[in-house]
């Protein structure tokens, strides 16, 4: 099994839009930081901090060349491309050069449905393909042979008209009726909304010791639920009667998809959200962005956000707690300085619950 590890080197290197000609390699000695990301069902970012002193004239001429969308920014860990995609917003001062660009999703994030669409009885994963694949036929950056999307087995019916809709804002609203996506270097990827028992991998467990932070175990009311209600687009589901427990009672929570029009969909919904919250969740806290050391058993390659993470504590609590969690988020940055006493690698991530 291997480990994270810590990066002996990043390099930070200019393409032209596509993502396969490259344009200019920024030397290592100009960078002060460097950051990535993975996102859950959002669009990630990466940003380069670049020192103008000692900057030679060839390379701030080439910085000086650069442009928002025609260049992209691809990051590399130890040789390996970690992250991918087109420069959005540059910002030069005095004394630094900041670089800041999005993932392949930030291409769709500025891209209108060119026709209507109006499917029905649909697999949502289709749905998400279909669309990404009529963006990418008027103008595809090198994008739509890198998706890699799996059907979930959930059917909608989706409706919208022509060029009222931003494609990125679109599969966010899909993400939200069971379908994950997320990239990974340049590669689009989505995924069925999963259980913990339907991962076909092993997951990597993760202990106390394998934090820089202080993990914490949870019992909280607040999530608490023995009645679910979803209200669609005009249709209203809430599970079955009789709500009230012996011992919690009664505790209602209510959800809202405007957008739902299909039955089976919302009864998932809100049968998922009972199954939540019944009996009242024991989590496993871990600080915002839990940084991760490097003995830790996982590996950069599978830290793909969707993917199953489990965390098991025993020692130091009253509670034995090993639970399932789902990668929503990783977080990696790069100071220059050596080691991680004075900058090298960190990276973190961000767990969200994983129902059984």
């Amino acid at each position: 099994m291997g480990v994270l590890g810590c990066a002996e080197r990043y390099q930070a290197i200019i393409h032209y839009q596509g993502g396969s000609v490259a344009f200019y390699e920024i030397p290592q000695q100009q960078i002060v930081e460097l950051t990535w990301q993975r996102t859950l069902d959002n669009t990630s970012v990466a940003t380069v901090k670049l020192a103008r002193q000692g900057m030679g004239v060839d390379c701030c001429a080439k910085i000086g060349e650069l442009d928002a969308w025609g260049f992209e920014l691809s990051l590399y860990r130890d040789g390996d491309l970690v992250w991918q995609g087109p420069l959005y917003d540059i910002l030069e001062d005095p004394y630094n050069i900041y670089l800041e660009a999005r993932d392949v999703i930030g291409y769709l994030d500025h891209r209108a449905n060119e026709f209507a669409w109006s499917f029905v009885n649909i697999d949502v994963a289709n749905v998400a393909f279909l669309i990404m694949d009529e963006t990418f036929t008027v103008h595809d950056p090198n994008v739509f042979p890198y998706i890699d999307v799996q059907l979930t087995g959930t059917l909608i019916d989706w409706a919208v008209d022509a060029k009222s809709v931003y494609i990125g804002d679109e599969l966010r609203d899909l993400a939200k009726i069971g379908f994950d996506f997320t990239t990974m270097g340049r590669s689009i990827i989505g995924r069925p909304e999963r259980t913990a028992s339907q991962y076909t991998t092993k997951a990597p467990v993760l202990t106390q010791s394998h934090f820089a932070g202080t993990l914490q175990i949870r019992r909280p009311g607040s999530e608490t639920v023995t009645r679910a209600t979803v209200i669609g687009d005009a249709i209203t589901y809430t599970t079955a009667d009789p709500p009230v427990d012996s011992f919690y009672g009664l505790v209602d929570v209510i959800e809202k998809a405007d957008r739902v029009t299909d039955i089976a969909v919302i009864t998932k919904m809100g049968d998922q959200l009972l199954a939540d919250g019944y009996p009242t969740p024991t989590y496993i806290v871990l600080p915002p962005e839990a940084r991760l050391l490097p003995s830790a058993p996982i590996t950069v390659k599978q830290l793909m956000p969707s993917e199953r993470i489990d965390v098991y504590l025993s020692e130091g609590f009253c509670r034995t707690v090993r639970q399932s969690f789902k990668l929503l988020q990783v977080n990696g940055r790069w100071i220059s300085g050596g080691d991680q006493g004075s900058g090298g690698e960190t990276i973190s991530i961000s767990l969200g619950q994983l129902p059984g």
